[in-house]
C-alpha cells in the first residue's frame, strides 16, 4: 500500500489501507514445506516477524473494507 500513497500522494489524493499480513492458510502451510526441511522452524521464524508474533486466523479475519472518500472542496495542485 505504501507504493499507493507514493504515487498518488502528491497530487493530494490519501491512501488508508489494512494490511493485516499472513493469514493462516494451507497456501502458507505449502509455502514453508518448500522453503525446507523444516517447516514447523520455517513458519516459527516468519511469524517471529510479525508485530504480533503469530499467524492471523481466517476465523478471525474482519471482513474487508474499503472506503471511497469525496472531497467536497475543489483544490488546486501546490
Amino acid at each position: 500500500m505504501w507504493s499507493f500513497a507514493e504515487l498518488l500522494g502528491p497530487n493530494g489524493i490519501f491512501v488508508n489501507a489494512i494490511a493485516r499480513g499472513p493469514v493462516n492458510t494451507p497456501m502458507w502451510a505449502q509455502f514453508a514445506e518448500n522453503a525446507g526441511p523444516d517447516a514447523a522452524a520455517n513458519r516459527a521464524t516468519r511469524a517471529a516477524q510479525l508485530p504480533m508474533r503469530r499467524f492471523a486466523e481466517p476465523t478471525k479475519s474482519p471482513a474487508p473494507s474499503f472506503s471511497w472518500p469525496i472531497r467536497t472542496t475543489a483544490t488546486s495542485p501546490e
